[in-house]
């Protein structure tokens, strides 16, 4: 779960690791990656009748998406050799309404932890979730009435520490 990590120590998650590691160790590491969703996400944040709110919030410090270059780099600047970098597309089985889509941001958006800390209500909780379920669904071209399915974006990075192992 490096992505709950924040970024000034990702580095050092990828050096430990690779130290931890046996001489002929191999990491394999399954990370999700920017997903069409987190756009609307930070665009909402930092609209002006949300920015008081989030104006001491950096959604780095608690999660990071990159994509699968960003993670290779890091882990080969800690010394592993690369073996493979894939990333793979995933469309999950279900399609989700509005609601659903509100219940999914619920169950993990960090950005409400951040709320609770400023005492906000759950109408405003509400209301920023709604807000960032209906950008994204006019960004994806979606009636609010309707459903989408969401591709999922997921790094795949198997990393040697050495070249004997490969």
């Amino acid at each position: 779960a490096i992505h709950h990590i924040p970024k000034i120590h990702q580095a050092k998650f990828f050096s430990a690791m690779y130290h931890k590691l046996d001489e002929n160790g191999v990491a394999l590491f399954l990370i999700p990656a920017l997903q069409d969703y987190h756009r609307p996400i930070r665009e909402v944040a930092c609209r002006p009748e949300w920015a008081e709110y989030f104006k001491d919030f950096n959604f780095d410090d608690v999660r990071t998406y990159e994509h699968a270059p960003y993670y290779r780099d890091m882990a080969q600047n800690a010394g592993f050799m690369q073996e493979s970098l894939i990333i793979e597309e995933r469309q999950p089985d279900i399609e989700m309404d509005f609601d659903s889509m509100k219940n999914y941001f619920a169950g993990w958006l960090p950005h409400l932890v951040h709320l609770n800390n400023h005492h906000a209500s759950s109408e405003i909780k509400d209301r920023f979730l709604n807000d960032i379920v209906t950008l994204y669904f006019a960004q994806q071209q979606t009636d609010r009435h309707a459903k989408v399915k969401n591709w999922m974006w997921q790094n795949k990075i198997v990393l040697f520490k050495s070249a004997r192992a490969l």
